[in-house]
């Protein structure tokens, strides 16, 4: 496990070279960037473990169809209804770019989004026993947003690497607690993937390398020390 994640790390070095060294277009870094963003992260974490370990989040006796309706259910509330609302706070004025470039413009959307996913953590656990997994993943990658948020009333850090990271630190921890070689080749993509989504915010001039290397930083100590509490 560990020489492979070593072979990840060695191609993600690789992509960064590559970015650096080949003409990449912007346009494909925005592609990346909105395929990868931030709020989608928590969707991606539990399609995969819904997917392919649903019995290790007390979902084994559920069909598909209520696992994809829950999913899409997740998907409204972490994606759409966030972003939504940053759209009416960009119209009202109160942000001056989606994409949150400045500084000032990260605080209000990132605490709104919050509050959001820590109401929908309590109310997918009040439901049912059988979402409590899924109410602790949702709940954690608010308190990671809620922690973005603050950090953005002084420093900006990457949300993108803390989004991907969270993806990473997730599929690791169900990996080392229950040793589900299944989740290997999730496990080597989020790798891999982190590297890609630096590399493309820093050909993008969204972030210097300290605030992709924060970014990555949060999600992980965040991860670790509420699941040691919860799971």
């Amino acid at each position: 496990m560990h020489r492979k994640l070593l072979l990840g790390g060695e191609l993600n070095i690789r992509l960064l070279i590559i970015f650096k060294t080949l003409s990449v277009t912007n346009n494909l870094s925005k592609f990346i960037s909105y395929i990868f963003h931030p709020l989608l992260m928590t969707f991606y974490s539990l399609a995969i473990v819904f997917i392919l370990i649903p019995e290790y989040l007390s979902l084994h006796g559920l069909s598909s169809t209520p696992i994809l309706l829950l999913l899409v259910f997740i998907l409204f509330y972490t994606f759409i209804f966030p972003s939504a609302i940053s759209y009416y706070l960009k119209k009202q004025g109160f942000i001056e770019s989606l994409s949150m470039e400045n500084l000032k413009d990260r605080p209000l959307p990132l605490f709104i989004t919050a509050i959001i996913y820590l109401i929908l953590a309590y109310f997918i656990y009040t439901k049912s026993p059988s979402f409590k997994f899924t109410s602790y993943i949702i709940g954690t990658n608010g308190v990671i947003i809620l922690l973005v948020g603050l950090i953005s009333l002084r420093y900006q850090i990457s949300a993108h690497l803390a989004g991907a990271s969270g993806l990473l630190s997730w599929l690791l921890i169900f990996y080392f607690k229950y040793s589900l070689d299944m989740l290997f080749l999730p496990i080597l993509f989020s790798v891999i993937l982190i590297g890609l989504i630096a590399s493309v915010r820093l050909k993008l001039n969204a972030h210097t390398l300290n605030q992709v290397f924060y970014g990555m930083l949060v999600s992980p100590i965040i991860i670790i020390v509420i699941s040691k509490l919860l799971m």
